[in-house]
């Protein structure tokens, strides 16, 4: 029946609750038995995307969801359940499948979300798929993923029971700082770093403060700054950077790189005095000079490394 006929359209968030769960019960149906289906021709995120736009329809709808069940199930509660165990069983399958370690180029960040969405927002993400996915991962990508764990990190986070370095004593981690355990993947916030440290790492702090490094300024700034560190049990390192999630910036502890969280390369520059350099750091600069005459006809697009 049109306007025109004399009767108004009655918006369907405004009609009472049950009544919107009743008409939202056929269309979650459909989404959910999608979603459990395994020989469907439609990738699993587009079938996923079908319930995020139903939640998005309005604030209303959101509400109506968030109270829905089934199988007497919270939606939400299993359907990001069913999130991880499509990471998880994607992770094994790319395990069995692929070449030994490290694994091959192609695998990323990106086509992990193409597979399972933005997975790390996911309260129910556990430690072993993290690790699992760090494991898989190469340089440059496992930077990539580095940047994306905030949200994760803080749900698992405890206070530290005893103060520890950095192997080449720059980075300080005090005693009831924030840390977390997870096996081989060791993550803990900085509490403050050494100034005089012979490194490009404290250069890159003392260009980053823009301050007098004073005993006082070494300890300001760390709250979202972290340090994480990833190595198998045959020694293999697969990860180690500091990641800066206020300022959105990441540092490559191996490759002695600086990015920003779009995977974009950047140089940087502090005034040291000419005995807190040492060869290795002269070196670094010597190799950074080749790199840009080799590059120097390079386009933008190249300078992007995730």
């Amino acid at each position: 029946m049109t306007d025109t006929e004399g009767h108004k359209r009655t918006p369907l968030d405004s009609l009472p609750f049950e009544v919107q769960e009743m008409i939202l019960r056929y269309a979650v149906n459909g989404i959910l038995d999608d979603l459990r289906r395994g020989d469907s021709s439609i990738p699993y995120t587009v079938r996923l995307r079908q319930w995020l736009y139903l939640r998005l329809g309005s604030r209303s709808f959101d509400n109506v969801l968030s109270e829905m069940s089934f199988e007497g199930q919270k939606l939400a509660t299993l359907l990001k359940r069913k999130q991880v165990e499509k990471l998880d069983f994607a992770l094994e399958a790319i395990k069995i499948t692929a070449d030994r370690g490290p694994i091959n180029t192609h695998f990323s960040v990106p086509r992990i979300k193409r597979l399972c969405g933005k997975f790390w927002h996911n309260p129910e993400l556990s430690a072993a798929s993290v690790c699992n996915i760090a494991s898989l991962l190469q340089s440059p990508q496992s930077l990539n993923f580095a940047v994306k764990l905030e949200p994760w990190i803080l749900r698992h986070r405890v206070r530290s029971t005893h103060s520890s370095s950095s192997n080449d004593g720059v980075l300080f981690f005090d005693i009831g700082d924030w840390v977390v355990d997870a096996g081989e993947l060791q993550i803990r916030r900085v509490s403050r770093w050494l100034p005089t440290s012979r490194s490009r790492m404290g250069m890159y702090l003392t260009h980053e403060t823009g301050q007098p490094a004073t005993p006082v300024h070494v300890r300001l700034g760390h709250d979202r700054r972290w340090f994480l560190e990833f190595t198998t049990d045959n020694g293999r390192e697969v990860l180690k950077c500091m990641v800066n999630f206020k300022t959105k910036m990441v540092w490559d502890h191996n490759a002695r790189r600086l990015y920003d969280f779009e995977g974009r390369p950047h140089e940087f520059e502090a005034q040291l005095s000419e005995d807190s350099v040492d060869e290795e750091d002269l070196l670094d600069e010597d190799l950074d000079d080749v790199e840009e005459t080799d590059n120097e006809e390079s386009d933008d697009e190249d300078s992007l490394v995730w």
